[in-house]
């Protein structure tokens, strides 16, 4: 099997931001809520994602638990798939929703691999799959995995099936 490692798979992330400390290589994953017009109510008011430590915070979709599939090794979510097939999906999502929010992160996939960045999704017995409520970030292997090849709508940082990215900023697999 294929180890996926940090692929943030937040399939529900709802929100995500980064505020960099410009101190030293320290990076914090905040949410930042804005008032109804669109103004900051404070500029210090964010909300940390991710620890860099445990999953607290986190859940799989249409579920309470989290398989142990999904672990925290060297302060980034790493999900290692099990062998055999697949019987059940393994999206991570945050327990709690956001809006007003900015995404900024790192990533790194497996040869092969193949996942993505949801957000504005619904849980429900109606829905058996995150992607079917929300838009998705493509992260992906370009040179390995076979949906690149149709095309850079499929390709890593495209809105999938949508829209490519501006550019093509991916470094190779594992990197």
């Amino acid at each position: 099997m294929r180890k996926i490692s940090l692929i943030i798979t937040m399939l529900a992330v709802v929100a995500i931001a980064c505020k960099h400390d410009n101190k030293g290589d320290k990076q914090k994953n905040f949410v930042e809520e804005k008032d109804a017009i669109g103004t900051n109510k404070s500029e210090e008011l964010w909300s940390q994602l991710f620890n860099g430590e445990n999953l607290d915070g986190w859940k799989a979709f249409n579920a309470d638990s989290i398989s142990s599939q999904w672990q925290v090794k060297d302060g980034v979510i790493v999900f290692t798939p099990a062998p055999g097939k697949r019987t059940s999906t393994e999206n991570l999502i945050t327990k709690n929703t956001y809006t007003n929010f900015e995404l900024s992160l790192e990533w790194k996939i497996s040869k092969g691999g193949n996942s993505g960045i949801m957000w504005g999704v619904q849980e429900g017995e109606a829905f058996s799959e995150p992607y079917l409520t929300g838009p998705e970030i493509q992260i992906l292997d370009n040179e390995l995995h076979p949906d690149a090849t149709n095309g850079p709508i499929r390709q890593a940082g495209a809105l999938y099936d949508m829209m490519p990215p501006k550019s093509d900023k991916t470094k190779n697999a594992g990197k």
